[in-house]
């Protein structure tokens, strides 16, 4: 799993969580390191904060979701600012989680996405 936010304490808590669930978590503040990340080892899920510096997190799912070695890859927009619908329809991303959240919802969540790709994989 691999989550971007410009938030170092929210990186931090996310991690925390996600790594005590037993999930491999990598994090990162920068856009440009995560899409390195990215194309190095392609994760299983995608965290994603909207507001970030010089991109937002919606355009970061569209661009990890056009791409063919990313596209079914689960993106989970974090966000205070827009409705699930509008991310959903206008990102393409899997879910979203609204800002302030709580620690099962995020595990929720990412349990969901991560049984959801595994079951596509299995139909494909």
């Amino acid at each position: 799993m691999l989550i971007l936010d410009d938030d170092q304490s929210i990186l931090e808590m996310m991690k925390e969580v996600l790594s005590y669930s037993n999930y491999s978590v990598v994090t990162t503040q920068s856009s440009e390191e995560f899409f390195h990340i990215i194309k190095r080892d392609p994760p299983d899920i995608l965290l994603v904060d909207y507001l970030l510096n010089g991109i937002n997190g919606g355009e970061v799912c569209q661009r990890i979701k056009s791409l063919h070695t990313t596209k079914k890859v689960p993106v989970i927009i974090v966000s205070a600012y827009a409705s699930q619908h509008d991310f959903i329809s206008l990102y393409g991303c899997d879910d979203t989680i609204s800002k302030p959240f709580g620690l099962d919802e995020l595990l929720e969540k990412v349990e969901q996405c991560f049984n959801n790709k595994h079951q596509e994989s299995f139909k494909d």
